[in-house]
């Protein structure tokens, strides 16, 4: 009996073209997609190498300066301020820079990639970083964003499903079909759920299909183990949700409506779940855990600024940091202006002040996701989301990760070119090699939220499958 459903589903869908529009759909959007994604990963990659490169030249100028101030071989205790050796100059005119390299699925799931800075410049008296701010007036949050597998996933395959599926019920009643298949003995629970059947293997076929020949064709690098694992939880959670939209369309069709409101309900649904619920549970997010304004940071900082004594702030700087009060002058000490130490207390002060609002922020807005996070059953798409941004590492959780390792690498920095300052004494090309490095690696990560969403994906399709089951029983 299945093989005939499924015959005259593919002699009616090869028809009408419905079969044909929405799989050249699925193919045109998800290629678009893929390509758009690996673009904005090439991107990432390609700045990161430029400014990898930028520090290394920086370094190695330097470097060759040192050796040739070195090689002068001379006894003077001072040293001029456009010196290379002079720590100073080191510290304040140095450019560093953190990054965290892009995933390899990052062309999947742009995430919040396109959002949250993933390089950071900085120098010893200033971190130019983008500020985090949740205000509507920032124009980052006005961003359109970018175009993804995961959006092609998340809002445009149940778009398809729906198109596909309303009318699965009503569409035979309306064509006068239906009667003629009741006359083959054939209960309309089984039918509706085969031609159903047939349209998720239809749909999550080409897709995966498609997708899995597209990337080894197009993009073959990134399909080492670790990216086919990858890949292959993101094809697994979108055949899940797949499933929970073509069960909603299996209970709405067990009403027995006609195929118009039909259509309303199940694009209501879509609304509710992708954009509605969404809004609600972002919001409530927010109110839960605000995020402080950054404006009374700043005019915090400018009375921190302007009230801030620059013995007091050398006397607790010297106190964090025992280790950095001044031995007895060496031969190769220099002389400084009795201002530089101050002055490094003063700005490491601002830092503390600037570090405790950025970890304010961070605090909330991980306090904000998680609050979503729990309240992310309510909706597939938001669970969808979540998981899809996870894997990526493109996710809140990531970029908070970074944002950590970022502050520490620059406190271990500071700390370092603040020794030879507050000690006098000049910089040589081995101090230079020994400049700490930035570094970052992803830990293993936890999936175990991402299985719990795969369950409550399940529990959904069977609740809408079993409801629409007794629907169908009770009108039999």
């Amino acid at each position: 009996m299945i093989r005939h459903i499924f015959k005259y589903e593919w002699k009616k869908g090869w028809a009408d073209r419905s079969l044909i529009i929405a799989g050249f759909a699925i193919v045109l959007l998800t290629g678009i997609s893929i390509e758009s994604g690996m673009q904005w990963l090439s991107f990432q990659q390609t700045t990161l190498q430029k400014i990898n490169r930028a520090e290394e030249v920086q370094l190695t100028t330097i470097l060759k300066d040192i050796k040739k101030y070195e090689s002068n071989d001379s006894d003077t205790t001072f040293i001029k301020l456009n010196s290379p050796q002079h720590p100073i100059i080191m510290y304040a005119s140095k450019r560093g820079y953190t990054s965290k390299p892009p995933s390899v699925m990052t062309g999947f799931a742009i995430g919040q990639s396109d959002l949250y800075p993933y390089y950071r410049l900085f120098t010893g008296i200033e971190d130019q970083l983008l500020l985090v701010e949740d205000e509507i007036q920032n124009p980052m949050n006005l961003l359109i964003g970018k175009l993804d597998l995961a959006f092609v996933i998340i809002y445009v395959l149940p778009l398809i499903v729906i198109a596909l599926g309303f009318n699965l019920m009503s569409g035979e009643r309306e064509a006068g079909t239906f009667k003629l298949v009741r006359n083959q003995g054939i209960r309309p629970r089984k039918y509706l759920l085969f031609k159903l059947f047939f349209r998720f293997l239809w749909i999550f076929g080409i897709f995966i299909i498609f997708t899995i020949l597209y990337t080894a064709l197009r993009f073959p690098q990134i399909l080492n183990i670790s990216g086919i694992v990858l890949l292959a939880k993101i094809l697994g959670l979108t055949a899940l949700y797949i499933l929970f939209w073509h069960s909603l369309v299996f209970l709405v069709n067990a009403y027995g409506k006609n195929s118009e409101v039909n259509g309303l309900v199940l694009v209501g649904c879509w609304v509710f779940y992708l954009f509605l619920l969404p809004s609600i549970i972002g919001t409530m997010a927010e109110i839960s855990f605000p995020v402080p304004s950054r404006n009374l940071q700043i005019l915090e900082e400018r009375n921190h600024n302007i009230s801030i004594d620059s013995e007091e702030a050398l006397r607790d700087y010297l106190n964090r940091f025992p280790e950095l009060v001044p031995k007895s002058l060496e031969k190769d000490s220099i002389q400084l202006i009795d201002w530089y130490p101050g002055f490094l207390a003063m700005q490491d002060s601002i830092f503390q002040l600037d570090g405790q609002y950025k970890n304010q922020v961070w605090d909330q807005l991980i306090g904000q996701q998680e609050w979503v996070k729990k309240a992310a059953f309510l909706s597939p798409a938001i669970m969808m989301r979540l998981s899809l941004d996870f894997i990526s590492k493109n996710d809140l959780f990531h970029f908070s990760t970074y944002q950590k390792k970022h502050d520490e690498y620059i406190v271990k920095w500071r700390k370092y070119l603040g020794k030879y300052i507050f000690r006098q004494k000049k910089l040589a090309a081995t101090d230079l090699e020994d400049l700490p490095r930035w570094s970052f690696d992803y830990q293993p990560d936890s999936n175990i939220f991402i299985g719990i969403y795969a369950i409550i994906l399940t529990v959904m399709s069977l609740v809408c499958g079993l409801g629409a089951n007794l629907k169908l029983n009770k009108n039999d």
